[in-house]
């Protein structure tokens, strides 16, 4: 990244330029709010072996980026060679054009997202790109969108086109699976097509996984089994504190990687019934129910917690700390939550038979 920065903040500094005019560089006055080191923070990469090029995910630019891997060494650090002929430039990035002084906030399609991949031959979207877009908005509400992209290489020019604007393909994702309620994920989570067409999905800060096939029906769920304790209990087991889950990936049994290896199953690592069957029995079926709403949300300074039982609160930050707890009435309880720092957190309301849970935004 230092051999291809671009600033439009200091004329006597190295790398001056117009952003707008040079997308293959970065802008080293954009990224993490703060200024820290750990400006762009790359959490994701994956390699495109028939094209030669590496895909990688920046939350703090809200981007994923595509590079050239044909490059020597020394070809990288210019803007010359390579099978593209831009050298280490960047050659598409995708989902927030105004990193690039392009576009305005209707253009962003995401939002400190991370996992992208190259979708593996098997699924319909074979060859586009998959992302895990984790801070997004559904009906005026956060949430998670699994989304894919069809970043239209034309591989008579090898170049990726961009619209009118400068702007780069494509204006709309190809595909979406929305992710609600407990399945949101501010940070890490992932999902992975795979050969069966089915997709596999992580909610990383729920520790929470899914199987979704074409259809989009669900087929098969694991939440992690450990406290916060670090102690291993039954699946399906209800956990004040969720333990979290950077990404999960599933090999076939004749993955290279298993070739020598003894692959005999060995004991579950869950205590007591390891029948996955069990997750399910943990759920409401709509007959018992909190039936409980939180409002105003977005909220400042009160939360109003209506619900039509008695049961206790818990409310945990992303990170799964727990951050406040106590009762609630039938009715409308207020909780002040103006001490919490402005961000994500999970209130879940507990009875003897029922657990619901619900997402509130703290704002200033």
């Amino acid at each position: 990244a230092w051999d291809h920065l671009v600033q439009d903040f200091d004329s006597s500094k190295a790398n001056f330029g117009v952003v707008a005019n040079l997308k293959g560089k970065l802008d080293i006055n954009k990224g993490h709010p703060f200024n820290l080191a750990d400006w762009a923070h790359v959490n994701a990469l994956d390699y495109n072996d028939s094209l030669d090029q590496i895909v990688m995910s920046s939350p703090f630019f809200n981007e994923l980026w595509i590079i050239d891997h044909s490059t020597t060494t020394s070809e990288a650090a210019t803007d010359q060679g390579g099978n593209s002929g831009m050298g280490g430039q960047i050659l598409w990035r995708w989902g927030n054009p105004m990193s690039y002084d392009r576009g305005d906030l209707l253009d962003q399609e995401l939002f400190f997202q991370h996992d992208c991949e190259w979708v593996k031959e098997g699924s319909r979207f074979r060859n586009l790109i998959s992302v895990f877009s984790n801070r997004d908005t559904i009906n005026g509400q956060l949430g998670s969108i699994v989304k894919v992209l069809d970043p239209e290489y034309d591989t008579l020019t090898k170049t990726y086109p961009q619209t009118s604007a400068g702007i780069y393909f494509p204006q709309q994702p190809t595909y979406t699976y929305e992710l609600v309620d407990t399945l949101f994920s501010p940070r890490v989570s992932g999902a992975q097509f795979l050969a069966n067409d089915n997709i596999l999905i992580c909610s990383g800060v729920n520790g929470h996984v899914l199987e979704i096939d074409s259809s989009e029906q669900e087929v098969w769920e694991y939440i992690v089994p450990i406290d916060q304790a670090g102690v291993i209990v039954p699946q399906g087991t209800y956990l004040n504190l969720p333990t979290s889950l950077f990404n999960i990936k599933r090999y076939p049994v004749n993955y290279i990687g298993f070739s020598g290896l003894n692959m005999t199953a060995g004991n579950t690592i869950e205590t007591g019934q390891s029948n996955c069957g069990l997750l399910t029995n943990t759920k409401t079926d709509g007959q018992d129910q909190m039936n409980f709403n939180v409002y105003p949300n977005p909220v400042q300074g009160v939360l109003n917690v209506s619900s039509e039982h008695y049961g206790n609160f818990i409310i945990t930050d992303v990170f799964g700390k727990q951050v406040r707890l106590g009762q609630i009435k039938p009715g409308t309880t207020k909780l002040d939550v103006r001490y919490l720092s402005p961000g994500i957190y999970n209130i879940t309301l507990i009875n003897e038979r029922i657990r619901e849970s619900r997402l509130i935004s703290v704002a200033y």
